[in-house]
């Protein structure tokens, strides 16, 4: 809201711009309407993999399991379904890690949805643009390097925060898309798969796995425990998510 230029540009601080070329990227930043405008793809940390940034939508029930699931899997399994899946016009989001567009669009639509905290508002925000028919482009104008977990620090105990962020977050995204009740569900069911994640990491506990699963165990418990300090927190943040773990008020 404070910004003056004609142009909003979003960097996480996990992101490096590495190129810019700024005559293709002058030419459009002149189109109207712009849309949202991110890389084609962006480096990721170890510099031999390139993540496209534009993305595919999944089902709530997917996006809920894998949250759900997340503490448990091998990073490299939790981010790969984002190259998987091709995206198709109103079904795509842009990644919010490097993205610009104009700003008096950006307002007009109402920027970020506040209520969505760290996760997701990049999702929230391409619905919308999406629905007044405005464009999610990807240009070779502009190149960058994500570093994986930077924005949130590296640590098990730093990464747990995080991680509740993103989970309670996609509930709260089901909720603002698909309604209250549609939200209800989502949190039942995430709250059902949590539980599965925790068994199959308590029938590991012994054995060749003992050692992972008593990382795992601890991820879980610190998630949980992250989790229920976000719920505490103060407006504006999750406020569907923070009446759905109340329960039914008398």
């Amino acid at each position: 809201r404070s910004a003056r230029n004609d142009l909003l540009l979003f960097v996480n601080p996990d992101v490096c711009i590495t190129s810019v070329d700024a005559v293709k990227l002058e030419e459009l930043a002149r189109r109207r309407p712009l849309g949202l405008v991110a890389p084609r793809v962006l480096l990721s940390d170890d510099g031999e993999h390139y993540v496209p940034t534009l993305r595919r939508l999944v089902p709530w029930p997917c996006l809920i399991a894998r949250e759900a699931f997340g503490p448990v899997l091998p990073r490299e399994i939790s981010a790969r379904p984002h190259g998987l899946l091709r995206p198709r016009g109103s079904h795509s989001w842009l990644s919010g890690a490097l993205l610009f567009g104009a700003r008096a669009e950006f307002l007009d639509l109402g920027g970020f949805d506040e209520r969505l905290f760290l996760y997701y508002e990049d999702q929230e925000l391409c619905r919308r643009y999406a629905k007044q028919g405005l464009p999610l482009v990807v240009t070779d104008a502009i190149a960058g390097r994500h570093v994986g977990g930077g924005s949130s620090g590296t640590g098990g105990g730093v990464r747990s925060m995080p991680r509740a962020a993103s989970a309670i977050s996609s509930i709260e995204l089901v909720g603002i898309t698909q309604g209250p009740r549609t939200a209800r569900r989502a949190w039942r069911l995430y709250q059902g798969l949590h539980r599965c994640a925790s068994a199959v990491v308590w029938l590991t506990a012994k054995g060749p796995l003992s050692s992972r699963s008593a990382r795992k165990q601890d991820e879980l418990r610190s998630t949980r425990a992250a989790a229920a300090t976000l719920l505490r927190g103060p407006p504006p943040h999750y406020p569907l998510v923070k009446m759905l773990a109340r329960g039914p008020q008398r």
